[in-house]
């Protein structure tokens, strides 16, 4: 995950500068990823150990009875 940061100006009309990344990293990415704290200019955020492993796609196939029957025909008895 990477974090950028963008420089803004919102007097007359609003304007954004140029982005630039603050840092980025094996981060545990999900719809929370990270909090600002209140305390200080920084951020709290989970960092992963370890890459996640498995299967990262999964496929959908539609009317697959329809295709097994087709690639694989019924003979008799």
């Amino acid at each position: 995950m990477t974090l950028y940061a963008v420089p803004v100006e919102a007097k007359d009309t609003f304007q954004a500068g140029k982005p630039h990344t603050l840092f980025e990293g094996p981060y545990f990415s999900s719809f929370h990823d990270y909090a600002p704290t209140s305390d200080s200019p920084g951020f709290i955020m989970i960092r992963e150990t370890e890459r996640p492993t498995g299967p990262t796609e999964l496929s959908v196939i539609l009317n697959w009875f329809e295709e097994l029957k087709r690639r694989v025909p019924v003979t008799g008895n």
